[in-house]
């Protein structure tokens, strides 16, 4: 059978590794409690970075190997020295401040099979307000060991045979108790020099998480107006433009930018469902309804992004619509 080897770039994160590699085991028969949990890994590396607490000394005592990097500010270029230690067919990666909450014996059924290339898990984010956002999906955070290699110094990517979505492998963020380490500004501003729709979008995006939303916008316009084709980051960059203009009340900014994003890439379904939402919530259902109707049967592509509204979301969105449509003839009759 194939072996995998799950790798972990750490530094100073005392708080939260020891959760994330306790995560990292499975009852192999589901449901017995009694049946001893056993790690999904046949190798743990974590690749240390310069740690000043116990970082490495929880990770020892997880069985982990340990191994030392010096930090060069490329995240892409610690992750390729990571994955040319691993010895197994198969390697998974987790940040430290995440843990696997669903798809163990996934990962272990995948893996052993050892037909696949590669697979995409996916991520709960948590949001600045204390609750967790709807999953999207990663790049190929499991795959065959030489299969992909990491690009990018910050916001890295994997470049390879794009592998197939697997919803039911579903990473979450740990909340740290000391707070969210602050983002490596230096490392986003130096990326987004290139100008490229990548680079621009993440530190957009890093300012949006952090509330800094004047700097978020002007961000994703500088980006907008830079000559290229339409592409899913450009579509992104306008929904989230939209979000933040809907969350301070500009209903018709929020709408252009919705709009805007459905031409960046129509094939998405997530900006005619934003369009829906927003105007459900200001109490206009015949004017969502449309919108939800439109974003009913559009497919979930390689390239979808917030994975809910692809399920059961769109549907009982349309409905609350129906029903809000609905309500004022049923009151009459």
């Amino acid at each position: 059978m194939s072996t995998l080897t799950v790798l972990v770039i750490a530094r100073d994160e005392a708080s939260v590794i020891g959760r994330c590699l306790d995560s990292l085991t499975y009852a192999p028969v589901e449901g017995d409690v009694e049946y001893p949990r056993k790690p999904i890994w046949d190798e743990l590396i974590v690749v240390d970075t310069g740690s000043s607490d116990d970082t490495c000394e929880i990770a020892k005592s997880r069985g982990a190997k340990l191994a030392r990097f010096t930090w060069t500010n490329n995240f892409a270029e610690a992750r390729n020295f990571a994955e040319s230690l691993a010895t197994c067919d198969y390697v998974l990666w987790i940040d430290a401040d995440e843990e696997l909450v669903e798809g163990h014996t996934i990962i272990r059924a995948f893996v052993e099979t050892g037909a696949g290339i590669s697979l995409r898990p996916t991520v709960r984010l948590l949001l600045p307000d204390g609750t967790t956002g709807r999953p999207f999906l990663r790049q190929d955070l499991l795959h065959k060991r030489g299969s992909h290699v990491w690009k990018g110094a910050v916001h890295e990517w994997t470049e390879g045979s794009l592998g197939a979505a697997e919803q039911g492998i579903v990473y979450q963020e740990i909340p740290r108790p000391e707070g969210d380490k602050p983002h490596s500004w230096d490392a986003l501003r130096e990326a987004a020099t290139d100008r490229s729709d990548r680079s621009l979008f993440f530190l957009a995006a890093a300012h949006g998480t952090l509330g800094h939303y004047i700097e978020a916008i002007a961000l994703y316009d500088y980006m907008l107006s830079l000559p290229g084709p339409a592409n899913t980051m450009r579509s992104r960059a306008h929904w989230m433009k939209a979000h933040i203009l809907r969350m301070h009340g500009d209903t018709q900014g929020a709408v252009d930018n919705y709009l805007r994003a459905i031409y960046q890439c129509p094939e998405l379904a997530e900006p005619y469902y934003y369009l829906g939402e927003m105007f459900l919530e200001l109490g206009k259902p015949n004017l969502a309804l449309p919108w939800l109707t439109a974003c009913q049967h559009i497919p979930e592509h390689d390239f979808s992004y917030d994975l809910d509204v692809y399920g059961d979301l769109r549907k009982d969105k349309l409905a609350e619509a129906k029903e809000a449509l609905l309500a004022p003839i049923r009151i009459s009759v």
